[in-house]
């Protein structure tokens, strides 16, 4: 039987067609996020939180903590309940919002943190090279720096300052700066003046006994004043603390300069502390250390005398519900200590914020010692961070490569996602076991062969992972050292410097972009490592993929363009003319515009996806040569699920792909989001079977989720039970008998 279907139609039929219905629905090109959340906990309990490498921490005079949550990039609120918020912060890296809510404005890398007497909040957002201001209103403003040049005895909105670490306020509202890019102190009065309070500018150890203005600091990360008025400074590079009195004279109450650990029970100033990045003073005068790289928290009391408090001084995390002096910290980096005498630890690498009760006892009071969460469940509620590439695999499986998290995750069709390699401890091991209790170190890439093989470019270890269905990971290229090496002889032999792209073609050769040496290379099947020639000079290459032909695709990110690869060897630019600008939509690829390109991938019919960094968009080059948008406005945010991928926003897209139904992936790195691009209809394209995938436009045949077209003039039988999602526009069915269409 012959069925013509029009448009705004809904029919039913004896001729097995169920709620046949027909729409002009816009599904073509809209985006969604497919893994990924910003499920940092929020309102929740705070030691059930998301915390990740915080850095600083302050206390009120109520107990209310403040935490400088670094690698989120926020700054989060612990109540005397226990609840967590964010206080300042949208978890984009970037400069943004002054003037607006501190909850939607951008920090990068906030550090050291100080709370005043009036409830606001100073930060040290270091790699904005700015300090921040938070009203307790909610409002943010710039104290310093970022946007300004101007020096000492003008106004700080107008001063420049060069990676600050930390701040302090004293108790007439002056604000300290610890500049640790300039070595030096610098101190904001209450009438909006900067000024050198510490510090020459050039590193070293000099001046004790004298003026702090002519003594040399090296790296100072911590300052903190006492009720007096004194200055104290974590010297961190010195392995020291630093005083400068009220008259402006500097001595060393704490470190020998020794980068060691010794000294408890005696004089602070024989005492040997490693890389101390925090300092607090309480009330009567004590001083709280932070003494990094021993992993303990040390305290001089007023007479001098030093004492471990915290930590045992090994890595690690441990001790909660114990003696503080037994725990384990890793790498603790901020302290703050309130009036009763409880202190406070930002543990930075077990992405915890422990608190220490006047008797002793420690505990978590933030973080719940995870940065990544969410195997089991959806995968649009799990925790990524800064994933960088993706792949999938003829069975609907969505593959990533959690870089910071130092794993390979993969969505199943259903949107659960699990592990499939990597412990989510960065370091080297595992070979010849299971991949899930192996040890990646920021893996970048990921690609799948047609038996389910996952390949992964495990950047830091310079090697390429295997795992094999089995889940059995194994060595396939690389020997771990730095060097270019190997080519003619067993890829596992040869020396990569950072590999971070790889992909693997039909009949099971592999790709390698070695990005540090600029080169790509091939692993054929027997494992023999050689490099591909290009007739031009690579910069940064990142991303690679191979079509259905052989032909190699390469973002080329350094020449801001993408060059083909054939088989032959003919090296060919398809994309971009070598100007870092996103321009250049709907005309010839190779006259447009790209900025710094990182991540490529070619669908059935030969059409070029590019993950555009730095242009926060994504573009298309049809086999025609002509370039569009297909997701990203340019605006470097997060934005848009739901709508046309053209009007959404995205941040830093770095890995992509698509496919078989032309699905397509975008890793949208600093959102730590998979966004999908829907396929957009598929059309017919002849007279044909519609279980053929020659009768359509994807060369695929169409799923239970996409929108077909049936175009005027084409006749398309069905003989097979068929379920899809939305079929529109002219054109004409043709039942058998054993024919069936459902929705």
């Amino acid at each position: 039987m012959k069925l013509t279907l029009r448009p705004y139609v809904t029919l039913s039929s004896v001729v097995n067609i169920f709620c046949l219905f027909l729409s002009l629905h816009t599904f073509a090109q809209t985006i969604a996020t497919v893994a990924g959340s910003n499920a940092m906990g929020d309102g929740g309990p705070a030691p059930s939180s998301f915390v990740n490498h915080p850095t600083g921490v302050a206390v009120d005079q109520n107990g209310v903590v403040y935490i400088a949550d670094t690698d989120n990039n926020r700054i989060r609120k612990v109540t005397v309940n226990g609840s967590i918020s964010t206080v300042a912060g949208n978890g984009l890296a970037g400069f943004r919002g002054d003037g607006g809510p501190a909850v939607d404005a951008q920090l990068d890398s906030p550090y050291g943190i100080a709370v005043d007497k009036d409830g606001n909040l100073y930060i040290a957002d270091k790699d904005n090279n700015a300090v921040r201001k938070v009203t307790p209103t909610g409002s943010i403003t710039t104290l310093v720096g970022c946007c300004g040049s101007g020096s000492d005895g003008g106004p700080a909105t107008k001063a420049s300052v060069f990676q600050p670490s930390g701040v302090a306020v004293d108790m007439t509202g002056n604000i300290y700066i610890a500049e640790t890019g300039y070595h030096r102190i610098r101190k904001i009065s209450t009438d909006g003046i900067i000024s050198t309070v510490a510090g020459t500018g050039a590193f070293g150890f000099s001046g004790d006994g004298g003026p702090a203005t002519s003594a040399k600091l090296y790296e100072p990360y911590g300052v903190s004043v006492d009720t007096e008025g004194n200055l104290y400074i974590a010297d961190r590079s010195n392995h020291r603390i630093r005083k400068v009195s009220t008259t402006g004279v500097i001595s060393t109450v704490a470190g020998t300069g020794a980068n060691s650990y010794s000294g408890d029970g005696g004089p602070a100033t024989k005492a040997a502390l490693a890389l101390p990045s925090s300092v607090a003073v309480d009330k009567s005068g004590n001083l709280f250390i932070a003494d990094s790289r021993n992993m303990l928290i040390r305290k001089v009391n007023t007479s001098g005398i030093i004492n471990r408090v915290a930590g045992n001084g090994s890595t690690g995390f441990g001790g909660d519900g114990g003696p503080a002096t037994s725990a384990r910290l890793y790498y603790p980096v901020g302290v703050a200590v309130q009036d009763d005498g409880t202190f406070y630890i930002a543990d930075a690498t077990n992405t915890r914020v422990r608190k220490v009760t006047p008797a002793g006892t420690i505990s978590t009071l933030a973080g719940n010692g995870k940065t990544f969460s969410g195997d089991g469940g959806p995968a649009t509620k799990a925790d990524l961070y800064v994933p960088s590439g993706v792949a999938t695999d003829g069975q609907g499986n969505l593959f990533i490569a959690d870089q910071l998290n130092h794993q390979v995750r993969r969505v199943s069709p259903t949107g659960i996602i699990s592990t499939i390699a990597g412990t989510g401890t960065f370091g080297y091991s595992g070979d010849g076991g299971t991949a899930t209790s192996a040890m990646l170190n920021s893996p970048t890439s990921v690609a799948v062969d047609r038996i389910g093989n996952v390949f992964i470019a495990d950047t830091y270890n310079r090697r390429i992972r295997k795992v094999s269905s089995d889940g059995t990971i194994s060595t396939v290229a690389g020997d771990g050292y730095y060097d270019y090496k190997g080519d003619g002889g067993p890829a596992t032999s040869a020396s990569m410097k950072e590999p971070t792209g790889v992909t693997v073609d039909d009949t099971g050769n592999l790709y390698i972009v070695d990005r540090e040496s600029a080169t790509i290379r091939k692993v054929s099947t027997t494992g023999i490592i050689t490099r591909i020639s290009t007739s031009v000079a690579l910069i940064a290459p990142q991303g690679i993929a191979v079509d259905k032909n052989g032909n190699l695709f390469i973002a080329d990110a350094g020449n801001y363009v993408v060059r083909k690869v054939t088989t032959t060897g003919v090296t060919t630019t398809v994309a971009g003319n070598g100007i870092g600008q996103s321009t250049g939509d709907g005309g010839p690829a190779t006259s447009a515009g790209l900025n710094y390109p990182t991540g490529v991938a070619v669908a059935t019919d030969g059409t070029l996806f590019i993950a555009d960094q730095g242009g926060n968009r994504v573009r298309k080059v049809t086999p025609a040569g002509s370039i569009t948008t297909v997701a990203g406005n340019g605006v470097y945010n997060f934005s848009g699920d739901g709508e046309l991928g053209t009007r959404a926003s995205i941040a830093k897209p770095t890995g992509i792909a698509v496919d078989g139904s032309g699905n397509l992936f975008i890793a949208d790195r600093d959102n730590n989001r998979i966004r999908r691009v829907a396929s957009p209809i598929i059309s017919s394209v002849q007279n044909g079977d519609w279980s053929s995938s020659t009768t359509w436009s994807c060369t695929c045949v169409p799923k239970n989720t996409d929108e077909v077209s049936i175009l005027s003039g084409h006749a398309v039988t069905i003989s097979q039970v068929v379920q899809i999602r939305v079929v529109r526009q002219y054109g004409t069915l043709i039942f058998t008998p054993t024919g069936k269409l459902l929705f």
